[in-house]
C-alpha cells in the first residue's frame, strides 16, 4: 500500500473517531418534572450523571450524552429538558439598545447612564 493511501486511511479513521466522540460528549442539562427521585433514576439508567438537586424548581442538573437526551425526552416524567448553551462574555463596547435605555428611564423615573442612546 502506498504511503498516501495509508495516511488517507488513518485520517479517515481519526476523523470518524473524533465525530463519534463529539456526538457522545456530555451536555449540561436541566430536567424538570414531578418526582425528582424518579428523574434521577432515569438519568442514571440512561448513563448520565446527576450533578445538582434543584427542589425549588422541581428539577435536577445532569450531564447527558445525546443518546441519553433523546431517551429522556420520551419519558412521561420529564416535563422540561433544557440543554445549557453556555454564556459568553459581551464585548467591551457592548451598549444597551434604545428600547432598553428607554425602559431603564421609564422604570426608574430618572435618566440612566445609558439613556442618551
Amino acid at each position: 500500500m502506498s504511503p498516501i493511501k495509508s495516511i488517507a486511511g488513518a485520517l479517515v479513521l481519526l476523523l470518524s473517531s473524533a465525530c463519534a466522540t463529539l456526538n457522545q460528549a456530555p451536555y449540561s442539562v436541566l430536567l424538570q418534572g414531578g418526582n425528582l427521585d424518579v428523574l434521577s433514576e432515569q438519568v442514571v439508567a440512561a448513563g448520565g450523571e446527576v450533578t445538582h438537586q434543584l427542589p425549588v424548581i422541581n428539577g435536577i442538573g445532569a450531564k447527558l450524552s445525546q443518546a441519553a437526551i433523546d431517551q429522556l425526552q420520551q419519558s412521561a416524567e420529564v416535563e422540561r429538558l433544557i440543554i445549557d448553551q453556555g454564556v459568553t462574555e459581551p464585548s467591551q463596547d457592548a451598549q444597551p439598545t434604545q428600547p432598553v435605555a428607554q425602559w431603564l428611564m421609564s422604570t426608574s423615573g430618572r435618566p440612566s447612564i445609558n439613556s442618551q442612546l
